[in-house]
C-alpha cells in the first residue's frame, strides 16, 4: 500500500492509496503534526511518496522514520520533463512541485488537451499547458484570503471581519467592500488567464480547479469549470519508487 504526502505551506495532505484507487483526503495543520500523530499510519504502507513546498522539516521527518523501518521512500521535485510534459519554465527545478504536480495530474486526468489548471489554496497559481503537453508558464498570486490579511495589515482605518460569502458586488459596507473585493481581483486575474489561453492557443479545452477555494471561484466564473480535489495526488501517484 503507498502513502502519499502533499506538504503545503499551511497544511499537509496525505491520502492512502490501494492499487490503483485513491482513498479519502486526510489534512492537518503545521502546527498538529508530530511524528506520533503519523507513525502508525506511515509503518502500515509499502511505499511513501511525499512532496513539500514547506520547510525541510517534515520531509527529513518522514525520511527518517522510512529509513528506520525499512519503508521505500521517495522525494518529488520538480523536473524538465515527465511523460508528456514539458516545463516552460527557464529553471524547471524552481516551478514548485505543487504546481508541478497539479499539471502532471491534470494531464492524466484530461490527457490530450489544452488546461488552464488553477489552485486556489494559500495562493492562487495559474498553468497552461496545450493537446501535446507543453507547459507554457503561468502566475503566482495571493490566495483569496491573503488578499484580505494584506489589506487588514498595511492599512490602519479599514476594519473588516472576514467571511466566507463569495461575492463579486459592489459592496455598502466596509466588510463587503474588502471581502468581495478580493474575490474580484481573483475571478478578473482568472477570467484575463482564460482570454490569454484562447488567444495563444486559439482554444482552451477546460479550466481545472483545485484548491481550498475551486468550489467558491466555480460558483463566480462565468464559464464552466472541472473541479479536481486530489490534483496533486494524481501527480504523485505517476511516480514508481522503483
Amino acid at each position: 500500500m503507498k502513502l502519499l504526502f502533499d506538504i503545503g505551506n499551511t497544511r499537509i495532505k496525505y491520502v492512502l492509496m490501494k492499487g490503483d484507487d485513491l482513498l479519502d483526503v486526510t489534512s492537518i495543520l503545521h502546527a498538529d503534526f508530530s511524528v506520533e500523530m503519523i507513525k502508525e499510519l506511515v509503518l502500515s504502507a509499502t511505499e511513501v511518496i511525499a512532496a513539500s513546498v514547506s520547510d525541510d522539516v517534515i520531509i527529513k521527518t518522514l525520511k527518517i522514520l522510512c529509513e528506520n523501518n525499512k519503508i521505500i521512500f521517495k522525494e518529488i521535485k520538480s523536473q524538465q520533463a515527465f511523460g508528456r510534459i514539458l516545463s516552460g519554465y527557464d529553471n524547471p527545478e524552481k516551478l514548485g512541485v505543487d504546481r508541478w504536480l497539479a499539471i502532471l495530474g491534470a494531464e492524466s486526468l484530461h490527457s490530450k488537451q489544452s488546461l488552464l489548471i488553477i489552485d486556489a489554496g494559500t495562493a492562487t497559481t495559474v498553468d497552461l499547458i496545450d493537446n501535446n503537453g507543453q507547459h507554457y508558464g503561468g502566475w503566482i498570486m495571493p490566495g483569496v484570503e491573503s488578499l484580505f490579511d494584506s489589506v487588514m495589515t498595511s492599512t490602519s482605518n479599514v476594519k473588516a471581519e472576514n467571511h466566507c460569502n463569495p461575492s463579486l458586488l459592489f459592496g455598502k459596507n466596509t466588510d463587503s467592500n474588502v471581502n468581495n473585493a478580493c474575490w474580484a481581483m481573483t475571478i478578473g486575474a482568472i477570467n484575463e488567464a482564460i482570454n490569454q489561453a484562447n488567444q495563444k492557443l486559439g482554444r482552451l479545452d477546460k479550466v481545472i480547479l483545485t484548491g481550498g477555494n475551486a468550489e467558491h471561484i466555480d460558483k463566480l466564473l462565468s464559464l464552466p469549470a472541472l473541479i479536481e480535489n486530489k490534483l496533486v495526488f494524481h501527480g504523485l501517484k505517476m511516480y514508481k519508487t522503483s
